[in-house]
């Protein structure tokens, strides 16, 4: 982990894995956002009003869902519902 005055840290597994690729979709699809419909669906939020998307993950059996925003107000509006 490395010296205590600098510690170095590092993340691994499915969800560093899958964060990784949700955030590669940013770029993708040229928005500021990507929230996994796992995580809407968790929070309660409905994004349905945003495109969905689904994408192969390495490492994984199943594809992960997601919705893209470029729209950073219309989101926040969706969350605060």
């Amino acid at each position: 982990m490395g010296p205590p005055a600098t510690p170095l840290l590092s993340a691994l597994g499915d969800t560093v894995n899958v964060a990784a690729r949700l955030e590669a979709a940013t770029k993708q699809h040229r928005c500021v956002l990507v929230i996994s419909a796992a995580c809407s669906d968790a929070a309660g939020v409905d994004l349905s009003a945003f495109p969905r998307h689904t994408s192969s993950v390495r490492g994984r059996n199943e594809p992960v869902t997601y919705y893209a925003s470029r729209e950073p107000r219309a989101l926040a509006a969706a969350l605060s519902e």
